[in-house]
């Protein structure tokens, strides 16, 4: 199973469209059996679920890992901190451009709770917000976390668009990106 899910990956990553990901294909790449394929997935759909639960949880692992291990988290600023986030946003992105570009072509509003996107974008919060929270200067009247989510949404949406439509002047490849995304974030958050 673990080399059709890999297959799977890899598939979704080159085609970064999950029409394209072909059973055939799939099966060629991990070197199995089309019988090998339905005894572990009931179809296409359930199959291409799994991949994407397996990305979730590889990213969502990885946050984990960053948070826990990297002493930015606990000893830097929050200017360190927003840096560190756009970092690990930029590199995902990058290494996942076709996964996640997939995902958002085929994004539904009516299933938008059970979204790989969605769901790995809780998971971030619930580990970034309140990091970064904890190491922002108190305003009077300013709800920090919404603040920090708003500014969240801003480097995602920006990330999306680059991804989907490329629309510049920043782009994903660019090298200044990551300092660009994270001058722009210290000013939503008035770090700067």
């Amino acid at each position: 199973m673990a080399r059709m899910i890999r297959a799977g990956r890899e598939l979704i990553e080159r085609h970064a469209n999950l029409d394209l990901v072909l059973i055939g294909d799939v099966i060629r790449l991990a070197d199995t059996s089309i019988g090998a394929f339905y005894g572990r997935f009931q179809d296409k759909e359930t199959f291409l679920a799994a991949v994407l639960d397996a990305a979730v949880t590889e990213s969502k692992a990885q946050a984990d890992n960053l948070v826990r291990q990297d002493a930015v988290w606990t000893e830097g600023t929050a200017s360190d901190i927003v840096a560190a986030m756009v970092d690990f946003y930029v590199d995902g992105c990058r290494e996942s451009q076709g996964t996640f570009k997939a995902v958002l072509q085929d994004f539904s509003m009516a299933e938008r709770e059970s979204s790989p996107l969605v769901i790995l974008n809780r998971h971030m919060h619930a580990l970034f917000v309140p990091a970064l929270a904890r190491k922002m200067p108190v305003q009077a009247g300013v709800d920090t976390e919404l603040e920090i989510q708003i500014a969240m949404q801003m480097l995602l949406g920006t990330l999306s668009a680059m991804m989907l439509t490329d629309p510049g002047p920043m782009r994903l490849p660019d090298d200044a990106i990551k300092q660009l995304l994270t001058d722009r974030m210290r000013r939503m958050l008035r770090l700067t």
